[in-house]
């Protein structure tokens, strides 16, 4: 400011000389006509080097002095400038045009941005949970492509989870993702997995040993309907089970949807290496009750899965004989035969879930070779006096696993093996189970190839995590054991505490009634929580 002062000082000075003492008349380049000539100049008044205009300023940082325009000296400039350039004198866009500077030091980023694009979707420049996008801000799933970030890391989490705001292998919304073996998504991980019950699958039926949804490929039956002309159909259905079965080719997993509308009297045959599943198309049971043959028989290489399926009657034959096959029964029964409950076979394959073997005089279940995995479930007063089996008894390497079941008031010849009888290379293991004999005390088993956890069982030598309940069974625990209900009674304390429920473990009893469901919580024992 004191230059551009000295100059306007030294201005007014001249004039006021001028005015005083006559002073020549102003020269060509100062008259008002010339200034504003500037067609022989080319010079534009009010820009640098120029003359100013006629109110004696000039443009943008500059100043006039002895009606010339100057830099204004005050302003200073300093490193290199990231802000759009100054020009002199009016603009036009011609002028502006391409003339943009930026530091070099940003050049290839957005400002405010929080990653580099070009370093992919997943990127270190983002938290863990958050995507890089186009834009280069660090975001949820909801803003990108999950497909992209699948490709980009080579996992398959195509779809976008709006809660977690994370990519996904599936979600309840969208589980195109899930097939083949793992055709349900699971809600608490996100993840596609097997199948554990039928209806998870939207055909009616899964298969509990692959994990794989059956096909859209149902017969029908209905016991009321007529038999001839029947073909399967919902509209005209068999009327017997062994109708539809006798159909279904090899490899051709099928649904038999029994309607339970009287009883089926009809021994069913599974032939080798088809792949059946036999359900209730209601909640009620559909009676199989057949006199003079065994009611069901699984062959080699078949997979049976039944569903609320009861077999009775009291015929001289077994229940159900598997046969080198595999069979998996749920909420279903084998009772009042004169004969074995089940009788598996040259290396069967069985699993009862949420079912009961009860009342069988022949013994509640033999298994030669092969595995049992018991869980949620009931096998009691099952044997006799004269009968070699009572509960359980195994052979020729067998594997046997029991989960929160009841083996209870089961009798045979040999009091040890009332409950259990097993052949020395047996293995396997009990857990969070009931083992009881009859009343009065006494070990009802003997299995030393088993491990056992959290059990209420009437051995005292196995020791361990297990309860002893000396004295052995008291009928007045239970609902009616006359008549083979062994549910607990309300209030019923003896088996309060005594198992242990830890992942993996059923989230229900035998009726469904929750268990705890928090590892490494204490819970009852046995197939029922009173």
């Amino acid at each position: 400011m004191r230059l551009t002062f000295l100059t306007f000082a030294q201005t007014v000075g001249l004039a006021v000389l001028g005015v005083l003492f006559g002073a020549c008349p102003a020269t060509p380049e100062m008259t008002a006509t010339d200034t504003l000539d500037t067609t022989e100049t080319g010079c534009d008044p009010g820009t640098l080097d120029c003359v100013c205009y006629s109110d004696d300023t000039c443009g943008p940082g500059l100043v006039c002095a002895s009606n010339q325009c100057i830099g204004d000296p005050s302003v200073t400039t300093m490193g290199p400038s990231t802000s759009s350039p100054t020009t002199t004198g009016p603009t036009t866009e011609s002028d502006t045009a391409g003339t943009t500077t930026m530091d070099t030091e940003t050049v290839g980023t957005t400002e405010g941005s929080e990653c580099d694009p070009q370093q992919g979707l997943v990127n270190e420049g983002c938290d863990e949970g958050t995507y890089c996008t186009a834009e280069g801000v660090c975001l949820g799933c909801s803003a990108i492509s999950c497909v992209d970030v699948s490709a980009e890391v080579g996992a398959d989490i195509p779809v976008c989870d709006l809660n977690s705001e994370l990519c996904v292998e599936c979600t309840a919304d969208d589980a195109s993702a899930c097939e083949g073996t793992t055709p349900v998504c699971a809600a608490s991980s996100n993840t596609c997995v097997d199948c554990t019950e039928h209806d998870q699958c939207g055909s009616g039926a899964c298969n509990l040993f692959s994990g794989a949804c059956f096909p859209d490929n149902a017969l029908w039956v209905d016991k009321t309907a007529p038999c001839s002309g029947a073909d399967g159909s919902e509209a005209k259905p068999y009327c017997e089970i062994q109708d539809a079965v006798s159909t279904v080719g090899k490899s051709d997993p099928t649904i038999v949807w029994v309607i339970p509308s009287g009883v089926y009297e009809n021994k069913v045959s599974v032939e080798s290496s088809r792949i059946i599943a036999i359900r209730s198309s209601m909640s009620a049971d559909v009676r199989l009750e057949t006199d003079g043959t065994d009611a069901l028989l699984v062959n080699q290489g078949s997979i049976t899965l039944l569903d609320h399926i009861k077999v009775g009657y009291p015929s001289e034959d077994r229940g159900i004989v598997c046969s080198g096959g595999s069979l998996w029964a749920d909420d279903s029964s084998v009772v009042e035969r004169k004969e074995l409950g089940v009788d598996g076979m040259s290396n069967c394959k069985l699993v009862l879930r949420r079912s009961k073997i009860a009342n069988n005089d022949g013994g509640g279940i033999l298994l030669s070779g092969g595995s049992l995995r018991l869980e949620n479930s009931f096998v009691v007063a099952n044997g006799g006096g004269v009968s070699e089996i009572g509960g359980i008894a195994t052979s020729q390497g067998a594997e046997l696993n029991l989960l929160y079941s009841s083996v209870i008031l089961n009798q045979a010849q040999d009091e040890l093996k009332l409950s259990m009888g097993c052949s020395p290379d047996t293995s396997g293991g009990v857990r969070n189970s009931i083992l009881l004999g009859t009343t009065g005390g006494g070990a009802s088993f003997e299995c030393g190839g088993l491990e056992y956890e959290y059990n209420a069982l009437d051995n005292g030598k196995i020791g361990g995590t297990n309860t002893y309940i000396e004295g052995g069974l008291d009928p007045t625990w239970f609902v009616k054991p006359q008549t083979g209900d062994f549910h607990l009674k309300s209030g019923n304390e003896e088996f309060q505490d005594v198992a242990l429920w830890i992942n993996g473990d059923p989230s229900g009893d035998i009726d469904g009634d929750a268990r705890p469901t928090v590892d490494g919580t204490v819970d009852y024992a046995g197939a029922d929580i009173p």
